[in-house]
């Protein structure tokens, strides 16, 4: 049984038939949204899903293979004249899936899930342990771009970079060693134009600087 597997690679795990509730790590949740956070934990532990190595060029920003570069002779596969790019792997766009939390009407996570359906689940037995909230209908779902925890209050999703600006803060920082999220946040959405890391550099620096 999944919950005997995920107990003994030493994680908690409690199932409430009755509330038809799992408890996976201090967090209750729908059995089937157990499910798949105890799959997903027990897959990733197992090193099921592998990081395949990418590579972004920095003249045209496209995301491809290591494996394609190298057939393309060192070129990216999609300018086709640009010899310079950085390494990335999926980890950054598994991060950056979007997925949903019940918040109440000040913005207070509840419950999260990894789906829209989950979340229709929570609200649905929202009057229930471990939610047990009396007026269900000033719960609302919101879609988000970052794994939420129960209590945080959710930030404006403006403040969340998209998955080109992530990829490109990215690049800023290995190319500047500069690491502040806000800054670099700032700086690619003014949307910089360069032809190499040092330009790259340079125009950072000079931002950097009117801040």
């Amino acid at each position: 049984m999944l919950i005997q597997k995920f107990k003994d690679s030493g994680r908690v795990a409690v199932r409430y038939p009755k509330k038809r509730l799992v408890s996976v790590s201090g967090r209750s949740m729908p059995e089937k949204d157990a499910i798949e956070t105890m799959k997903r934990i027990l897959d990733k532990e197992a090193g099921v899903k592998e990081a395949v190595e990418k590579i972004a060029c920095l003249k045209c920003d496209a995301v491809s293979t290591a494996a394609a570069w190298q057939k393309n002779k060192g070129f990216c596969p999609v300018c086709k004249t640009s010899s310079q790019g950085v390494a990335e792997s999926n980890e950054l766009e598994e991060g950056m899936k979007e997925l949903y939390a019940v918040v109440d009407e000040n913005d207070v996570v509840l419950a999260t899930a990894s789906n829209e359906l989950g979340a229709k689940r929570s609200i649905s037995s929202s009057e229930l342990p471990p939610l047990s909230v009396k007026d269900k209908n000033k719960l609302r779902i919101v879609k988000t771009q970052k794994q939420a925890e129960v209590g945080d209050t959710l930030k404006e999703e403006c403040d969340t970079p998209s998955l080109a600006e992530a990829r490109l803060m990215k690049i800023v920082s290995l190319a500047t060693g500069h690491t502040d999220s806000n800054s670099l946040l700032s700086y690619v959405r003014t949307s910089p134009s360069y032809t190499s890391l040092v330009e790259l550099k340079e125009n950072f620096n000079k931002y950097i600087q009117t801040l």
